[in-house]
């Protein structure tokens, strides 16, 4: 729509509502403003628009004509039902899809090392010289199930979770003067130089994701919630 009326309309909109976001995604940019109906064509109450991304704009129309027989859906509630449809699919955040690619290389690390060097488990338990393939293999279940919650919560959007990977991929730096140490001897340790190389580059991995995390928060809330909330309008929050 390119009236004159309606860019006096927009604009009356976006100064009596300068909070306005897309109200699927919260982005305030490339703004549209969604007609729920054309009953009252240029003469529009607040209730009739809702503002909208470009991108979700488009996406609200292709669901309206794609479900056109639907009798359940209409041009009035077409934002709402289709919110309802995203809402059922498994959906993550790029920060929550980094930690839990992040766990999984882990896992398969913990395991390549389990078969490749089980010592290093010896080292870690500070268990005796001997066979403690059992005890190992029990540890690094005990890991696996560990990261395995972390995982659950990671995905349920669990803010204490959020919490704990944050303070502990933020203290995963110390790995790098740790392993430095070891490296000069200062720190003596039986675990072979690739390994104290690997928990030095593991820590500043987890720094790094820690900073995103960081900036993430201060962006859009615990896990992206701030924005889920205008996603699903006042819907009780679980990220």
């Amino acid at each position: 729509m390119a009236s004159a009326h309606w860019r006096r309309r927009r604009n009356q909109y976006y100064k009596e509502h300068p909070e306005a976001a897309c109200s699927i995604c919260g982005s305030v940019n490339n703004l549209d403003l969604h007609h729920r109906t054309y009953d009252r064509l240029n003469g529009e109450s607040d209730s009739d628009i809702v503002p909208l991304c470009r991108n979700h704009h488009g996406k609200v129309e292709a669901f309206l004509k794609a479900n056109r027989a639907q009798p359940k859906i209409s041009r009035w509630n077409a934002v709402d039902k289709y919110k309802e449809s995203i809402s059922n699919r498994p959906h993550l955040f790029r920060m929550q899809k980094l930690v839990l690619s992040f766990f999984g290389a882990a896992s398969l690390a913990l395991v390549a090392i389990l078969i490749g060097t089980p010592a290093i488990y010896d080292e870690a338990l500070k268990l005796p010289p001997g066979d403690h393939r059992l005890v190992d293999a029990a540890f690094l279940v005990a890991l696996t199930i560990f990261l395995g919650v972390l995982s659950i919560g990671v995905i349920r959007r669990w803010r204490w979770t959020f919490w704990l990977i944050l303070i502990a991929f933020i203290f995963g730096i110390l790995r790098v003067p740790a392993s430095a140490l070891a490296l000069l001897g200062v720190n003596p340790t039986s675990d072979p130089p690739w390994y104290l190389l690997f928990q030095a580059v593991i820590g500043l991995v987890q720094f790094g994701i820690g900073l995103a995390m960081l900036d993430g928060y201060r962006r859009s809330g615990v896990w992206g919630l701030r924005f889920r909330r205008i996603d699903h309008g006042r819907e009780e929050h679980p990220r």
